[in-house]
């Protein structure tokens, strides 16, 4: 890269989106893999997640509210009893697989992307299946909140390092918060625009 390590800590927020954009319009086929690989089946996964969720909490709100309507001691009321039971069982079994891949999806994208952009800041060797057989048997770590490094690493970050690293935290967190409302609204629970709108927006 053509800056030196030494301006980019000058270089402030909105200089950091600046320097990503550049780094992945200039890597666009690698980061474009990883995308594919990785952060991809990471968001379905999430999506489905929450697609997944609203079936089981309409369904399990329903047999509740039969329940109640239902007279105790009957055997209707015992079955529906037990089909909730089994339903809250079946509903933390997904949540705990669920929490699992995004802890490892998670886990594996960060580190792909965080690897890769090391290897090109350093004029490393860089390809795909480099990436992919390193990030799974490299030993990172994430300390402080801040990025991930190998130990022995790294120096401890100041003020105005945790200033940015914030307020990035809290864009992002701003962005993704409008995607999960856009398709709780346009996919979840339907739009004017119909049916067409919900096919696309999956």
């Amino acid at each position: 890269m053509d800056k030196e390590q030494e301006a980019m800590q000058f270089v402030g927020c909105f200089g950091i989106f600046d320097e990503s954009y550049k780094v992945i319009i200039a890597w666009r086929k690698i980061f474009g893999k990883i995308t594919l690989s990785l952060i991809l089946p990471f968001s379905f996964i999430y999506l489905v997640h929450m697609e997944v969720l609203d079936l089981f909490f309409r369904k399990i709100m329903y047999n509740e509210i039969e329940l109640y309507r239902t007279q105790w001691g009957t055997p209707k009321y015992e079955k529906l009893a037990d089909l909730i039971s089994d339903e809250w069982a079946y509903f933390w079994l997904f949540k705990a697989a669920y929490f699992t891949l995004y802890f490892i999806l998670s886990l594996l994208s960060t580190a792909a992307v965080v690897y890769t952009v090391a290897c090109i800041y350093t004029d490393r060797e860089l390809t795909f299946s480099k990436v992919i057989g390193v990030v799974p048997k490299r030993r990172l770590r994430f300390r402080r909140g801040l990025r991930f490094q190998r130990d022995g690493e790294g120096q401890k970050p100041n003020k105005g390092n945790i200033l940015v690293a914030v307020f990035i935290f809290l864009i992002l967190g701003i962005a993704a918060s409008a995607l999960q409302c856009a398709f709780q609204t346009l996919v979840l629970q339907g739009s004017d625009s119909g049916m067409s709108t919900r096919v696309v927006m999956r």
